[in-house]
């Protein structure tokens, strides 16, 4: 289906997948009419979670809060504070699962309502903050 619609992609996310239309923003209707169909054949085991130019289908109730959830858990990340860096609202769950374990919600992008307490606005500015966060010496390197 995606394929007479150029510029639109599938992402194979294994038990889900997503249809993004960011570089074919004029097919937004025809993505959604498409992933719509698709979520109503998948059956009531499927949800379609739409996000900024993008709409995921996805098994009903899973999200990124639970698969943070579920990390957290885990070695190496078990006792550590996770940091989570989005920029939609299917971030939003995320957000929400790092900030109850202690750590921090960064959101990318446009103002809009969000659980996330720090912002940066565009993904260049990830990239410059995350240089100079990871350049910072440690107290340990620290000569001064």
């Amino acid at each position: 289906l995606t394929a007479t619609l150029p510029g639109v992609f599938v992402e194979d996310k294994r038990d889900a997948f997503a249809l993004h239309f960011r570089n074919a923003p004029d097919f937004a209707d025809a993505v959604q009419y498409v992933a719509t169909g698709l979520s109503r054949d998948a059956g009531g085991d499927y949800e379609m979670l739409p996000g900024h130019a993008v709409f995921e289908i996805k098994p009903r109730g899973a999200n990124k809060g639970h698969a943070l959830d579920a990390l957290m858990r885990e070695a190496p990340f078990a006792g550590r504070m996770p940091w989570v860096i989005g920029d939609d609202v299917t971030d939003e769950h995320a957000f929400a699962a790092a900030i109850a374990h202690g750590g921090a919600a960064i959101r990318v992008g446009a103002l809009r309502q969000t659980q996330a307490r720090f912002a940066l606005e565009t993904p260049r500015a990830v990239r410059d903050w995350l240089t100079a966060f990871v350049m910072q010496p440690s107290p340990a390197e620290d000569t001064s």
